[in-house]
């Protein structure tokens, strides 16, 4: 013998007790989202709330739990819309009631209420049939298919009086207009690099915005789509495209978490840039992205990078000779708090070349306690030891000491670039 189950999927019930379990009450409303029948009848619910932005789900409800709800088509102050001319009440197909009241005895039939654009006039009509009319649903949904067509095919203007016409029907439903966008755009919102190809998508979220500026879920969307685009265009190597979807993501009020992901993306571009400016031998430019990287998010990387720069255009002016602008670098990146070997040795190199011989002693020393297997920093600090020595018998010796003494300066290197975050999920 065949068992009839309670409810099919998809069917509206009521919870008849209390499932504390799941936060949920008795008389609560859900929806039939999966039917199980193993090892026994039992079914799993969504409860949204009213503004449809969150829901919560109860798991292995019995049968006995719940009751189906028959839906009438319409409910008391419901926006209706006549799917016929109503000629003993001189209304016409196409215009939209309001409910005033609901009837399901003797059968199913309604009460209407017209009211004039200037709201000072109505008319009613008795005991409408469910057949003679459409509900909110229905006119939603049209209204929604129609915005979502006119959006994808660049419509905006149209696109947005359609789903004006909705939101006026039931203003809780703006959460579902904005999950039906991401939905309907779900390629896109995975991040395509392209405004051209998001257009309808991003105009989309700011008609949700323009609703509401409030609704956080939509700008944190927002500013999600554009950080996958930089994402997208940073893996393709377009990292001037990547910096300009970064900005404008960073432009927009989102989640704390988000906004970090924006601004470690933003000092991962910048820090590449840094890095193909070095291997071109443009060092002042290498500098000027690796000072912006440290701005954008200054933190240990970044910093670390920051100091490399710094030390890297210091040691090609140590090379013009030109000792002045040469320890300035040096010593800011020592400011940055870049320990490197490269770094102490070279400073000494310059502190050597302006006849400042103990300072120098004392930059070879740090050399060689970082880095004890670096010959070229103890070789220097021999030398320079020796040269101290001699200074103490011969002032004449102080002269000669960039040229007599066997100093050798070697080139730092930016760190590996900090990896990209994985985009933020919509």
């Amino acid at each position: 013998m065949l068992k009839t189950r309670t409810a099919n999927l998809l069917d509206i019930v009521e919870v008849v007790e209390d499932l504390p379990e799941y936060g949920v009450k008795r008389g609560e409303q859900g929806v039939v989202v999966e039917v199980l029948d193993n090892p026994e009848e039992g079914y799993i619910l969504e409860f949204g709330d009213p503004s449809g932005t969150s829901s919560k789900l109860a798991y292995w409800v019995k049968p006995e739990q719940i009751k189906r709800v028959t839906q009438r088509k319409a409910q008391e102050l419901d926006v209706v819309e006549l799917a016929e001319d109503l000629p003993e009440y001189g209304v016409k197909k196409g215009e939209r009631a309001v409910v005033t009241t609901a009837f399901s005895e003797p059968g199913e039939a309604y009460d209407l209420e017209f009211v004039d654009e200037s709201g000072r006039s109505s008319r009613f009509a008795y005991s409408v049939k469910p057949d003679r009319i459409r509900s909110t649903d229905e006119i939603l949904k049209e209204e929604y298919e129609l915005g979502m067509k006119l959006l994808n095919e660049g419509s905006i203007l149209e696109a947005e009086e359609a789903f004006s016409r909705a939101i006026e029907l039931r203003p809780e439903s703006l959460g579902n207009l904005h999950n039906s966008i991401l939905e309907f755009h779900e390629s896109a919102a995975r991040g395509l690099g392209s405004l051209d190809d998001l257009g309808s998508l991003i105009a989309g979220l700011r008609f949700v915005l323009r609703i509401n500026p409030k609704f956080e879920i939509a700008r944190h969307n927002m500013a999600a789509v554009y950080l996958n685009c930089g994402y997208e265009s940073a893996t393709k190597g377009e990292i001037e495209k990547a910096l300009y979807f970064y900005t404008l993501a960073v432009g927009i009020d989102s989640e704390p978490e988000l906004l970090s992901r924006v601004k470690n993306n933003f000092a991962s571009a910048y820090t590449l840039l840094s890095i193909e400016a070095q291997q071109t031998g443009d060092l002042e430019k290498s500098l000027a992205y690796s000072l912006r990287a440290c701005e954008v998010n200054p933190d240990e990387v970044t910093r670390h990078n920051l100091g490399a720069a710094y030390a890297n255009l210091g040691w090609s002016h140590l090379e013009k000779r030109d000792y002045v602008t040469a320890i300035d670098l040096l010593q800011r990146a020592q400011d940055t708090g870049l320990q490197a070997a490269e770094l102490f040795n070279n400073l000494g190199v310059v502190l050597a070349g302006l006849g400042r011989l103990d300072e120098a002693a004392k930059q070879f020393e740090k050399a060689v306690e970082i880095s004890p297997q670096d010959r070229r920093a103890a070789d220097n600090l021999v030398a320079m030891k020796r040269a101290i020595m001699n200074l103490a018998r011969s002032d004449e010796l102080r002269t000669q000491t960039s040229d007599s003494i066997p100093i050798s300066p070697v080139q730092a290197h930016l760190s590996q670039m900090q990896h990209y975050q994985v985009a933020a999920s919509l």
